[in-house]
């Protein structure tokens, strides 16, 4: 599809740009400035993301599955220290987009999971979604059509425009990865209750 919508490898390098410069607006804002100050706690990002999304496992998880649990216990062993404090969208990929035909980004969607916090969950999360041509495992994401930077020049040029260290990035992009599993799980466990609407 993304061919279709961008045949010229000129907008999908236009797309990722535009991507990357609203994540970095989007992490380099004062909260306090633009009257966000009170979205949510500063501080122990990844304590609570960790409390909450374990919780949340437990009260939704369908079968016994002990690698959550030794996920969470390298994730809490492993937590780096909050070097960055900003606004945390908590779902940000191309998917929650509106794009324009050349390549522009027209809006970010899907806001309900935002939140103050650490900044570097967002980066970890969209590479996590940023697949690459020779990407051989997981599920292929649009920007494995070509055209679109690397993961590596994304990080590289996302380090570049904020100033901030990224070298821990790949205990993030393992947090989200868990993090997500207890988000479908969650999901699973409402369609088997049958709480998840019409049956498509």
């Amino acid at each position: 599809q993304v061919q279709e919508l961008f045949p010229d490898p000129e907008h999908r390098d236009r797309l990722a740009e535009a991507a990357l410069d609203a994540l970095v607006a989007l992490h380099t804002v004062d909260p306090e400035a633009i009257g966000l100050g009170d979205l949510g706690r500063k501080e122990a990002y990844l304590d609570r993301q960790l409390k909450r999304w374990r919780t949340q496992w437990e009260k939704s998880k369908t079968r016994e599955l002990p690698e959550m649990e030794q996920a969470y216990e390298l994730l809490l062993a492993a937590k780096p220290a909050q070097l960055y404090t900003g606004i945390v969208h908590g779902d940000f990929r191309l998917g929650n987009m509106l794009s324009r035909d050349d390549g522009t980004v027209a809006a970010v969607l899907d806001w309900e999971l935002c939140t103050l916090g650490d900044t570097l969950a967002d980066l970890g999360y969209l590479l996590n979604h940023w697949s690459q041509p020779d990407d051989t495992e997981g599920i292929l994401r649009p920007t494995g059509a070509g055209g679109f930077p690397s993961r590596a020049e994304l990080m590289s040029r996302y380090a570049e425009r904020t100033g901030h260290e990224v070298d821990q990035v790949d205990y993030y992009r393992s947090f989200q990865i868990w993090r997500l599993a207890a988000i479908v799980e969650g999901v699973a466990s409402r369609y088997r209750k049958g709480v998840m609407g019409a049956p498509s």
